[in-house]
Order: C-alpha cells, then sequence, then structure tokens
C-alpha cells in the first residue's frame, strides 16, 4: 500500500511495530550481554590498588562503611580518604581508624581550597597522591558487597584495559520509594553495562569504577566539565571509554550498595544532580539510550491511541504480549544476574512511571540549576 493513502490508523500500526522491533533490538543485543553473561576467569598478576574515597560530613557513613573497605581480602592496597573540610566529626572518626587499620591515609582539605564546590578537586587530589597505577572508587556512603570485592578487579586489569564498570546497588528497604529508586539504578545500570559490553561505553557509577592513574592524567582529568557539580565519574567514561580499553564486572559478588534516599526529595535532588551531567556526553552516546527512550514513548502512545480506536485489537493486543514476554524474559535473567529480582512484577509498572516523570524532572534541572556536589 503506497505510503500516500494510508490512513491514521495505519500510519500508527506501523509506527506501533517499528517501535516493538527497535525495543525487542535493544532487550536482546545490548540488555542481553548482561541477562546471559558468562563469566571468563582469567589468570592476572596481583597488583597494588588505591581506593579513593572523597567525603563531606560523612562521619557516621564513614564509621560504618568505611571498616568493609579497610578489611577486603586484598595483600597489597591503601584507602585515600580525602576529607573536603567537612564540619562534623568526620576528621575524629578517620583518625580513629588509623589506629586500627594501618592501609588508611587521611588527606585534610580546607574550606576555601575547593572553591567550585564540586567533588572534582577532592577526588583529583585523591587520585594525585595515589602511590599505585590502578585505582578504585567508591563512596562513603557505600560498603562492598563482599571481601573480595576488591580483588574482582584484578582478572580486568590486564591487556590494553584502562577503565573496568563496575554495578552499585541500593540496600533492600520496604517500601514503594525504595523499589522505584532501585528500578531506576537497575535500567541504568542494565544500560551502562550492557552498551560498554557492546563496545559502546557511555556512563559509569563514582560508587563502583576503577581506571588507571596515568590514563586519567594523560586524558587531563576532569578538566573539561570542572565547573558542573556533577559529571566526575560518568562524564569521564563517556569522554574515554571505548570498545579496547573498557571492561564490565556484572557479577553480584563485585558490586556495592549505597544507603537509598529516605525521602522523595532527596531521590528528587540526587536525580536532578545526575542529569545535569549529560549535555556533556558525546553525541553518539547521546543517540543510542535516546533511540531506546523513544521507541518506548512511541510504543506506549501508538499502544494507547489503537487501543481507543479500537483498530485490530487482536494484533495490537498481540504486539504487546510479545514485547511484555521478551522484556520480562531479559529483565529477570539480568535481575538475577544484578540481584535485583524482587523487582520483576513491578517493572511494566515502574517502566511507564519513569516515561512520565523524566521529562518533568529533566525539564526542572535546565530551570534550576545545581552547583554543589553536597
Amino acid at each position: 500500500m503506497p505510503f500516500d493513502v494510508l490512513g491514521f490508523d495505519e500510519i500508527v500500526l506501523i509506527s506501533y511495530g517499528s517501535a516493538t522491533f527497535f525495543l525487542l533490538l535493544y532487550y536482546f543485543v545490548f540488555f542481553g550481554r548482561v541477562a546471559f553473561y558468562r563469566r571468563k576467569p582469567v589468570v592476572a598478576p596481583t597488583r597494588p590498588v588505591s581506593v579513593v574515597v572523597c567525603a563531606k560530613n560523612e562521619a557516621y557513613n564513614l564509621k560504618t562503611n568505611l571498616p568493609f573497605v579497610l578489611k577486603q581480602e586484598h595483600p597489597d592496597y591503601e584507602v585515600i580518604v580525602v576529607n573536603d573540610a567537612s564540619d562534623d566529626e568526620t576528621v575524629e572518626v578517620l583518625l580513629g581508624l588509623t589506629s586500627t587499620y594501618k592501609n588508611l591515609r587521611i588527606v585534610d582539605l580546607r574550606e576555601n581550597v575547593n572553591f567550585f564546590h564540586s567533588k572534582k578537586f577532592p577526588l583529583s587530589v585523591g587520585i594525585k597522591e595515589a602511590a599505585n597505577e590502578w585505582v578504585v572508587f567508591t563512596d562513603a556512603d557505600c560498603y562492598p558487597k563482599t571481601m573480595e570485592w576488591l580483588s574482582g578487579f584484578q582478572e580486568y586489569m590486564t591487556g590494553k584495559t584502562d577503565i573496568i564498570l563496575g554495578y552499585g546497588a541500593y540496600e533492600r528497604r520496604r517500601g514503594l520509594l525504595n523499589r522505584l529508586v532501585r528500578y531506576e539504578t537497575f535500567t541504568t545500570g542494565m544500560m551502562s553495562l550492557g552498551f560498554a559490553m557492546s563496545g559502546l561505553p557511555y556512563m559509569g557509577v563514582g560508587r563502583n569504577l576503577a581506571y588507571k592513574r596515568s590514563f586519567f592524567f594523560k586524558k587531563n582529568g576532569l578538566m573539561s566539565h570542572y565547573n558542573l557539580a556533577s559529571g566526575d565519574d560518568d562524564i569521564f567514561v563517556n569522554r574515554n571509554g571505548r570498545r579496547k580499553n573498557t571492561r564490565v564486572r556484572p557479577e553480584p559478588d563485585f558490586q556495592t550498595i549505597s544507603r537509598p534516599p529516605v525521602s522523595f526529595r532527596e531521590w528528587v535532588i540526587q536525580k536532578r544532580r545526575h542529569f545535569s551531567a549529560s549535555s556533556r556526553y558525546r553525541k553518539l552516546t547521546l543517540l543510542i539510550p535516546g533511540i531506546y527512550h523513544l521507541s518506548q514513548i512511541v510504543f506506549y502512545a501508538a499502544f494507547v491511541l489503537l487501543v481507543v480506536r479500537m483498530f485490530l485489537p487482536e494484533i495490537v493486543l498481540g504486539v504487546l504480549g510479545i514485547k511484555l514476554i521478551a522484556q520480562m524474559f531479559v529483565w529477570k535473567k539480568s535481575m538475577n544476574r544484578l540481584g535485583e529480582k524482587d523487582l520483576l512484577l513491578f517493572s511494566p509498572l515502574f517502566e511507564i512511571f519513569f516515561l512520565l516523570f523524566s521529562p518533568i524532572l529533566m525539564t526542572a534541572n535546565v530551570v534550576f540549576r545545581q552547583n554543589k556536589w553536597k
């Protein structure tokens, strides 16, 4: 049938089918990398590692979480905590820990040094102070899931690898907000890890990330976006991650666990800070996830129109069924891989929620900018 004689319903149906095709493509080509991942152990020499943690008013979190980092089952590593002019008991907590853990080093910054008020300056100081070539990053409000977390990086520190990406999960707690936070974290992690495993790395999370110290300075560190409050992790990976130099660790034993936001406001502030960095991404890395999100919007918009107009309901519902079965199959496998399997039944509803919520949040981020990391 020539395109110029197609009716409105036929055009919507074609759009519906095209969006479904692209969604299935993403499910199995990109996200399937995580769902069907098989670890291939590699014998690699044990390398000394520096762990860098930036902290600002994190006394409670450091006291609770830092010992899990300091007690890792790795024979040769140091932990550098950069205190960014905290005015709570952060210094006292760190000094108390140094008496027990000899691998802990403290770098203390004054308030007037970090005039950008971002995490980038203390992070850069920590990297400069690192004694080892490989630097691993996590946050003060995180703790490693296992005592093998740090050793798990070793087998990927080989060949031409410059960047290693991991998954940063949130604690499982009761309530709708916790499920929303964890679902959004899961989908973001599945996308970022899946794209990286497909040779298209576009972001990382600073609570579970590693790269070479020399590579960081070779690429001029974080200078290109020093004025942004966010982007210390994802922009650097986006600008410098490539097919041959980036590896991924999706295994559950090598995750970090973070304290989840306890209020909707706290979560919104966090997400706005993350959204602000995406404007500095390479255009290609914006296009690839952008096509996926556009396909989601077209799919649901076309579905609603076709249902309202009662146009070929058997075909419309059949396509919906194919999409949901494929999605739930890949999601189940990926959630098992990343330790988020209790979210499966909520997935379709959460997907629709974020399709409506994310544009609102991105618009608010343009109007109300944030300039501080804490």
